[in-house]
């Protein structure tokens, strides 16, 4: 059995327990899909999901953490909000995609403005990460 993560807190109790293993269970699902389409991004619903069960299962969070693909790059969001360069360049790629995308749909202005801007905060988000300890 792996050891148990330094940044798993304790389990919490009752609905708010249920409602972390919900969520928990709603975005690994989600981010399981992404893993098969380009569309959605498999590290960020799955850094969620593992916030949420390292509230309410300890033994799903260690689950995501030992996942071979993912699992290194979740932990070291977790451990200190560590995204590596390699990660860095593959979210700004894939932001970079998202621009295109959104600039060839047809939406109203206000709509691409906000778009746009939700990716580049998040951009400016990703790199401003620190990229090791």
């Amino acid at each position: 059995m792996p050891a148990k993560h330094p940044t798993e807190p304790a389990v919490l109790n009752g609905s708010r327990r249920f409602f972390y293993l919900a969520a928990g269970y709603l975005l690994f699902a989600i981010g399981a899909v992404g893993a098969v389409l380009p569309v959605l991004p498999t590290t960020v619903f799955w850094i969620a999901a593992a916030a949420c069960f390292a509230n309410s299962s300890p033994a799903m969070y260690r689950r995501i953490l030992n996942c071979p693909k993912v699992g290194p790059a979740i932990g070291d969001y977790a451990d200190g909000g560590i995204v590596r360069r390699r990660s860095k360049y593959m979210a700004l790629a894939g932001m970079s995609t998202g621009v295109v995308a959104v600039m060839l749909v047809p939406i109203s202005a206000a709509a691409m403005g906000a778009a746009l801007a939700g990716i580049a905060i998040g951009a400016i988000y990703v790199i401003t990460r620190p990229e090791r300890r």
